[in-house]
């Protein structure tokens, strides 16, 4: 009895609540081949635009459709959509994200004036676009907003933009012409990764933070100077470059630079090595460093030794990830983890001995070494996986009998050995 006046009072409780009424999707026919416009009332009267359907290879986005005026597109609207142009008038005040994704025959886009941002994922993948106006109301650009966006050669930032998402124009692979406004504070992360053709930039003083991988693969450009006001700086920025000169104040109040490699001040923190031509072959992390952070250390190719201080507490993926001379390590005292990838391709290691206070080692932790003879696990290691050591054909894993190792190898059907 008790169940089943639950059940009523619950359904009487349903019965009470209001549920906001859902637009409904209108459409308009187009003359002479424009397509199919579908769109909905918003509360205030205006129109959102939510797909077209058309062959129409110019496409101009109507200011009104029955008298009402046209103020939205909604996300995925033109998603997949085949048009090589689109207009898009002043009276449009939103579009919301990923309206045009994937467009691949689109070209040129004219954007409306008033806009606040470009909204994250706009023109993912538009593989043909080749000319964007950014109005200059705008004052950020959104995550992934142009990526992939392979044709994309040159485009102008209004002055007060002051944010670009994380990767914003990642593969933008023909990006040549691109100068940075005075006012921007915020580079995101992996921002312009692979923009082969960028030869140069400048970064401009004002500029607060600087997100992790943000111009790497930038192989076109050959100086970077930072600027005093940086403070921020993710894990290396400037990987996989070909930089001859990398120009930073000594006295700069957040970061450190000596024999190619930058440091950040603020949270102890190697960010990378931005010149691997000055590194030199036996290198030495300066005292009091605590972590050494994702990819620093990539593809440094003449490095044949590193000596950690006893500050170093954590190493971040990829870290040593193909530096292919490096065979002696001298651990942290301090070291805790180990993320994966952090030894990947090193082919001179023949032995690696895991410290004594290490307490964690991530999946792919060591891989693909294919000269790695032997590695030795500490009993003090307390989470590993069966691939934290993966494809290391000749390696022979030497752990501590009742060991966290011991049992994760076990049931994996590893074979190890015990010291």
């Amino acid at each position: 009895m008790k169940r089943f006046l639950w059940f009523a009072l619950a359904l009487t409780m349903l019965a009470g609540m209001a549920f906001p009424a859902q637009a409904r999707t209108e459409k308009m026919e187009m003359p002479d081949g424009g397509g199919t416009w579908y769109f909905e009332e918003q509360d205030d009267g205006s129109l959102r635009i939510t797909s077209w359907r058309g062959e129409a290879e110019n496409v101009a986005i109507p200011e009104t459709i029955d008298n009402r005026p046209v103020t939205a597109i909604r996300s995925r609207a033109f998603m997949y959509c085949d048009m090589k142009e689109v207009y898009i008038p002043d009276g449009v005040t939103q579009i919301e994200k990923m309206a045009f994704c994937e467009c691949d025959a689109l070209e040129r886009v004219r954007l409306p004036d008033g806009m606040a941002s470009i909204p994250n994922m706009l023109f993912l993948g538009c593989a043909s676009l080749t000319e964007v106006n950014i109005p200059p109301s705008v004052t950020e650009i959104g995550e992934m907003a142009f990526s992939e966006c392979s044709q994309l050669s040159s485009l102008e930032l209004p002055e007060g933009l002051t944010a670009i998402g994380d990767r914003a124009f990642q593969g933008c692979g023909a990006l040549s012409d691109l100068r940075l406004p005075a006012g921007l504070q915020r580079i995101g992360c992996n921002c312009f990764f692979r923009c082969e053709s960028l030869t140069s930039i400048e970064l401009p003083e004002g500029l607060v933070e600087l997100g992790m991988g943000a111009f790497t693969s930038c192989s076109g450009i050959h100086e970077i100077a930072l600027p005093d006001s940086l403070q921020m700086v993710g894990y290396n920025p400037f990987a996989l470059m070909s930089l001859e000169s990398f120009d930073i104040s000594p006295e700069h109040a957040y970061l450190r630079y000596e024999d190619g490699v930058l440091y950040s001040r603020a949270d102890h923190r190697l960010v990378g090595c931005v010149r691997p031509d000055l590194l030199p072959a036996n290198y030495e992390v300066l005292e009091g460093t605590e972590i050494i952070d994702e990819s620093s250390f990539i593809l440094c190719r003449n490095l044949e030794s590193i000596t950690m201080p006893d500050s170093v507490n954590q190493i971040n993926g990829m870290a040593f990830s193909g530096c292919d001379r490096l065979a002696h390590i001298r651990w942290s005292a301090g070291l805790k983890g180990l993320q994966s990838f952090v030894f990947m391709r090193c082919d001179a290691l023949t032995e690696i001995v895991l410290p004594e206070g290490l307490e964690s080692l991530s999946g792919y932790t060591i891989c693909e070494c294919k000269n790695l003879e032997r590695v030795v696990i500490p009993a003090s290691v307390a989470k590993m996986y069966d691939t934290s050591i993966y494809d290391c054909p000749k390696a022979r894993l030497v752990v501590t009998r009742g060991s966290v190792a011991e049992r994760v190898l076990r049931e994996a059907g590893i074979p190890y050995t015990c010291a």
